[in-house]
């Protein structure tokens, strides 16, 4: 068997309607070339990578959790982008867990931005304002400011969006709980 047909199953297997296949496949695809053919590893990741702007959610899914599991930092931009096509607005909740587990530090006012334009995806908010929560961010007025305007303007109508309106705190995330996410960050301005 050649190279490139090892590669390609793989390739094909990640499309499969099996979730254990395109699991194991996104699995062997990332760490096929090992540490010695790091062109071959090159091209598999950006394959990877790529798969994020695949219109079948499973696909997206299975690449997410990967990237979670091994810490892919690269797939990060990717990652931000697919959460917040609208296309992927009912299926990005995966893409957002696994967020969690890569650094992104430097993503402080793309992490608030899916905040404010998800008040009705529970599961994104959740993992979006776990990793908000979690991690360290660089921090500047600029970003502050640009943060609290664009609170400014989600904020009048958060509750109704978010389904919210007259329910305690601990139901859901009220307006109450993103405005304390964005008041901990507003406490860092100088």
């Amino acid at each position: 068997m050649t190279k490139k047909q090892r590669i390609e199953g793989p390739k094909a297997a990640v499309f499969s309607d099996d979730w254990e296949i395109q699991n194991q496949a996104c699995h062997r695809l990332f760490r096929f070339g090992g540490r010695f053919n790091k062109t071959g590893r090159r091209k598999n990741r950006r394959f990877l990578v790529g798969l994020l702007g695949q219109d079948d959610p499973h696909v997206r899914n299975a690449v997410a959790l990967l990237f979670r599991d091994t810490r892919y930092q690269p797939a990060l931009g990717s990652l931000l982008e697919a959460i917040s096509n609208p296309a992927n607005a009912q299926y990005n909740g995966t893409m957002a867990y696994a967020l969690e587990k890569l650094n992104c530090r430097s993503k402080l006012l793309e992490l608030f931005e899916i905040v404010f334009n998800s008040p009705y995806n529970y599961e994104v908010l959740q993992h979006t304002l776990t990793a908000l929560d979690e991690q360290h961010f660089s921090i500047s007025n600029d970003k502050l400011n640009q943060i609290a305007r664009r609170w400014e303007e989600v904020k009048p109508t958060w509750d109704e969006l978010n389904d919210t309106i007259g329910k305690p705190r601990t139901d859901g995330f009220t307006q109450a709980v993103i405005q304390d996410f964005v008041d901990d960050f507003m406490a860092y301005l100088k």
